[in-house]
């Protein structure tokens, strides 16, 4: 027999009367208005439902687990991220066709020359991405002393 819950709108200046109204304990399985008890033994009851726990006619298949899946011959995101930016334009520039990346390098590059602050950031993490660290300049060498520049004549003959 279920429990009947008092569902009368709780005083909230008074605490007391705020705990008569909760229930002593939870609902069990039966009382939350599920039929039958969970099947924990294989017993032949009726299957549980709720959240988490579909009707058999909504659970997948046996031997599809993940549902169809991506439909055969389709993209995925790469694929067509590079033929969307590989396109050429539809105009020229300076008499040349060129790709909507090449002209969004272009821009950005452009962005950058002009002194916008976060083109500058994004050229800076680019080029680093794309051509690596700058290399670190080989140490300058000092001049040759005299007599090094004497030796080095007489061997060039001078």
């Amino acid at each position: 027999m279920p429990v009947k819950f008092n569902l009368k709108q709780p005083d909230f200046n008074d605490p007391a009367k705020q705990l008569e109204t909760l229930p002593a304990s939870p609902p069990t399985f039966e009382e939350a208005g599920n039929v039958g008890s969970p099947n924990e033994d294989g017993a032949d009851q009726p299957a549980r439902k709720g959240y988490g726990n579909p009707p058999p006619e909504h659970q997948f298949r046996k031997g599809n687990p993940g549902g169809p899946g991506r439909p055969p011959g389709s993209k995925n995101r790469k694929t067509l991220w590079l033929a969307e930016i590989n396109q050429y334009l539809k105009k020229r520039v300076e008499g040349k066709r060129i790709t909507k990346l090449q002209a969004g390098y272009r821009q950005l590059a452009n962005k950058w020359a002009n002194g916008d602050v976060r083109a500058m950031e994004f050229v800076e993490k680019l080029h680093d991405k794309l051509c690596g660290p700058e290399p670190e300049a080989p140490p300058i060498e000092p001049p040759l002393s005299e007599a090094e520049l004497n030796a080095l004549n007489r061997l060039l003959g001078e």
